[in-house]
């Protein structure tokens, strides 16, 4: 069950990470850490949260946080090695965030099987 998280969880995450993450996902992070996304109709993804150590049951919610998963995934044969892992489809497959230009991150779908990004357009983050 996603609930709000505190700025400085969403923080640590960004600093251990070094990046930023894009303001729609810091606002949804913020109002409930994690929780399942709709990426194309019909398309659902179970988002990562931020580690939350606020109490101990909410550490125990979130301690395979985004940090975490991106580690792993980032030891996986052709996982793009500076994307954040956000989310999965229960099937291997990964959300992500890719670097583009200087600033940016793109949100796309990772393939475990070929490696292949597929860029998704849509914003999953606006309410």
């Amino acid at each position: 069950m996603p609930f709000p998280v505190e700025d400085r969880c969403v923080e640590l995450a960004e600093t251990k990470l070094s990046v930023r993450f894009p303001e729609p996902h810091r606002r949804a992070l913020l109002r409930r850490n994690g929780g399942v996304v709709e990426v194309r109709p019909g398309d659902f993804w179970e988002l990562f949260p931020v580690k939350d150590d606020s109490d101990i049951v909410r550490l125990k919610r979130t301690w395979d946080d985004i940090v975490r998963q991106t580690t792993l995934a980032r030891g996986w044969r052709g996982f793009p090695p500076a994307a954040i892992a956000i989310g999965h489809d229960g099937c291997g497959n990964k959300l992500v965030l890719v670097p583009e230009g200087m600033a940016e991150l793109r949100l796309a779908v990772w393939d475990h099987e070929n490696g292949q990004l597929d860029f998704v357009e849509s914003d999953i983050f606006e309410e």
